[in-house]
């Protein structure tokens, strides 16, 4: 249950880290009485992501050492349904593919697919195939310090979802994110 595995985790952690001071009520609710604290996301107190896997997964697609246009892509905008689309996919898909293409072949990068959620996975290798003569290379989402690394190595971000621009962030790469 929620509460017994809040009571087991709860001696190794000195405080409780929230985004949102709404959820306080939660937490005292489950009984937790570790000291909560107001903070950022810890993905951002995460350590650099060693970058020799993600080195060794672009050298095998031929992109390492390229610029590196990472793009993070979901087919459910809204926030409050995210399994629902806001915007057919299909429209997000041709608008999203219209513009990398064009940034790709202006600036002469790669574009490198990010999903942070496996369930992503199929739209952005849609959008891939919409690229036409554009290098793309798309990272499973099934590794977090693999997905860390390659966004380390990218000249910019452009994300859906928001631990993409944590990653981001916390990496110093620029980054632009849609809703």
């Amino acid at each position: 249950t929620l509460p017994g595995l809040v009571e087991a985790l709860q001696p190794a952690h000195a405080a409780v880290f929230l985004r949102d001071p709404a959820d306080g009520p939660v937490l005292e609710g489950l009984g937790v009485t570790a000291p909560v604290e107001e903070g950022a996301d810890t993905a951002f107190l995460l350590p650099p992501a060693d970058p020799g896997p993600a080195d060794a997964w672009l050298r095998e697609r031929g992109i390492e050492g390229t610029a590196l246009l990472g793009v993070n892509l979901n087919r459910y905008g809204g926030r409050f349904h995210p399994d629902e689309a806001a915007v057919p996919p299909s429209t997000v898909a041709g608008a999203v593919a219209g513009g990398l293409a064009a940034v790709a072949r202006e600036t002469g990068c790669a574009v490198l697919f990010l999903p942070t959620a496996v369930k992503d996975e199929p739209f952005c290798a849609e959008v891939a195939l919409r690229l036409e003569g554009v290098r793309t290379a798309l990272l499973p989402a099934r590794d977090v310090d693999l997905t860390r690394g390659a966004i380390a190595r990218c000249r910019a971000l452009l994300g859906m979802r928001m631990h993409s621009l944590v990653f981001a962030a916390s990496a110093g790469v620029p980054m632009a994110g849609i809703e």
